[in-house]
């Protein structure tokens, strides 16, 4: 057997021990996952009561994402750090952890399609509640609100998932 032969025998060798010791659960969870979880259709006045906080502000940061196994099936989570502006409802203090279904770690990646894209920096205005450690959005990416500007020139909440808008003053009006 010629030298060189041996080499690519050896490479082939350590490559399948790498992935068998190393790699091979990690290959195991190689997939994207495509979820919907079709949630019925809320008000606001149900997701403002529903929630235990109610705050505007940005999201700073993405923390990172861990994978879990729930029911027999994979899920992935996010984490956000996010920066309280105001507070409508509740008392959360200035910084708060928010966690949402979806992302990706390693090769296994999940789309959850009413989780919203979080996007940094941009103001919003989020329905959540305690979950573990963590906040969560309620009614998922209903509870997700960016801060526009209408034709006016007047702040207004514009709902991610269906665009549906709200005023300030509607907002200050559920939560009385």
């Amino acid at each position: 057997m010629t030298t060189k032969r041996q080499i690519i025998r050896l490479m082939i060798l350590i490559a399948v021990i790498g992935v068998i010791f190393l790699g091979g659960r990690e290959l195991y969870y190689a997939k994207s996952i495509h979820q919907s979880n079709l949630l019925a259709y809320a008000t606001f006045q149900e997701i403002a009561d529903e929630s235990e906080i109610i705050v505007q502000g940005t999201f700073t940061k993405k923390l990172g994402s861990y994978r879990t196994i729930e029911n027999d099936e994979i899920m992935v989570y996010t984490r956000w750090q996010f920066e309280v502006e105001k507070a409508y409802k509740g008392n959360p203090g200035g910084e708060l952890t928010l966690k949402t279904a979806g992302g990706r770690v390693g090769l296994t990646e999940l789309v959850v399609e009413d989780t919203p894209e979080i996007t940094l920096k941009k103001p919003v205005v989020i329905f959540i509640s305690k979950s573990d450690d963590d906040y969560i959005l309620r009614f998922s990416g209903m509870g997700y609100y960016d801060v526009e500007r209408d034709g006016q020139g007047n702040e207004i909440l514009v709902q991610l998932l269906s665009k549906e808008t709200k005023t300030f003053e509607e907002l200050a009006t559920v939560l009385q």
